[in-house]
């Protein structure tokens, strides 16, 4: 609340909720829990915090929002702090690392980034080690959980969910290609460079 814009006519937005979700069964449980949540929010503004006593909810997510779920063991895991430069980068994050405490406490581990930079993400990422015919897009790719915290938000995951779309495709047309594995990484980055996507490599400025 602490950078919610003055109480009055104009809306407030309270990202109050939080809830620990283990197996896919109990998403329910925690759409439960997150209404309820909310719900407590509302009726707390009105009794503690001066200039809400007469506000009201005026919606929330449409389901509870999937931030952390199970990753594939890929063939790297990768370094984003010192802003590693892969040579089968794919795509590129700017995000820093903003892990959460999934049972409600505060932010348990926050790690920026140098200013300005930015950090690359492999294409070996996105593939598993075990299987050659399958490649990931979304949340799901081989990161550690401090690695996810950063690329989990919707602007990076687009980018390489992009790559990882452009690849299949290239898979798919190149006949002889049967092990994503083993894919032309650097005639995926051209395809990707001829479609816009920025994969310049950073580099730190000195002086």
């Amino acid at each position: 609340l602490s950078r919610a814009p003055c109480p009055g006519s104009s809306p407030s937005i309270c990202p109050a909720s939080r809830a620990s979700t283990p197996p896919p069964p109990d998403r329910s449980r925690a759409e439960v829990i997150g209404r309820r949540q909310a719900d407590e929010t509302v009726r707390f503004l009105r009794a503690h915090v001066p200039g809400f006593e007469h506000c009201r909810l005026m919606g929330t997510g449409l389901s509870i929002g999937v931030r952390e779920s199970r990753r594939i063991r890929g063939m790297h895991a990768r370094e984003l702090v010192t802003n590693t430069m892969f040579d089968d980068a794919v795509s590129m994050g700017g995000y820093p690392i903003d892990l959460h405490d999934p049972d409600g406490g505060s932010t348990t581990h926050y790690v920026s980034l140098r200013e300005g930079s930015w950090y690359s993400i492999p294409y070996r990422s996105l593939v598993p080690r075990e299987l050659g015919n399958l490649i990931v897009a979304g949340r799901c790719l081989s990161a550690t959980q401090d690695a996810l915290a950063a690329v989990r938000v919707t602007p990076v995951v687009m980018g390489f969910s992009q790559a990882s779309g452009t690849a299949a495709a290239l898979a798919v047309r190149a006949d002889a290609v049967t092990d994503l594995r083993t894919l032309d990484t650097t005639a995926l980055r051209t395809r990707l460079t001829a479609d816009g996507v920025f994969l310049d490599a950073y580099r730190e400025r000195r002086g």
